[in-house]
């Protein structure tokens, strides 16, 4: 059994009220299990899965995290599997030592000391935690931490390049 939440005043027919309310509370219960199905379905490759399922693989590029995908609707599964299909790439310089939490323009000073006490006061020393997070996340990312090199844009730009070249290289 569904549940039904109705926000209809007293004075609205209530047929037509409790009607509205099951027509919504099954359409969210059925893209709830299209998108389980077309979740569990997919072993990494989320098109064939979508495919599978009877779908259209649609652009989802000015949905925002956690809201409904048209024709599917809100399913953690497939915010999984999407996450999942982005290739990230994160490098650091291991004697970079150009830390974001010492600027007010991103972090307030309790929420700069909470990540220190939490993960490390330095960004050297919270990489490995940030590592192993988004493997946890299921991330399809590669970490590198690169010898004897600062914070030096010139001197990494090339890896970010090449990453690029492969990722767009890639049908």
């Amino acid at each position: 059994m569904w549940p039904v939440l109705s926000s209809r005043t007293a004075y609205e027919n209530p047929w037509i009220t409790v009607r509205e309310d099951v027509v919504r509370a099954k359409a969210l219960e059925l893209a709830q299990r299209k998108a389980a199905t077309v979740a569990s379905s997919g072993k990494g490759n989320f098109a064939a899965a979508v495919k599978a399922a009877g779908g259209t693989l649609k652009s989802t590029d000015f949905i925002t995290r956690g809201a409904a995908l048209p024709d599917i609707g809100v399913n953690e599964k497939v915010d999984a599997a999407a996450f999942a299909r982005v290739p990230q790439y994160f490098y650091l310089g291991d004697a970079d030592d150009n830390d974001s939490l010492d600027f007010n323009d991103g972090w307030d000073k309790p929420m700069s000391a909470e990540v220190d006490r939490l993960f490390g006061d330095t960004p050297l020393a919270r990489w490995t935690h940030a590592e192993t997070l988004y493997a946890r996340a299921g991330a399809n990312a590669r970490f590198e931490l690169v010898p004897g090199i600062g914070h030096d844009r010139k001197a990494l730009q090339d890896r970010s390049t090449a990453f690029f070249r492969q990722v767009l290289a890639t049908p």
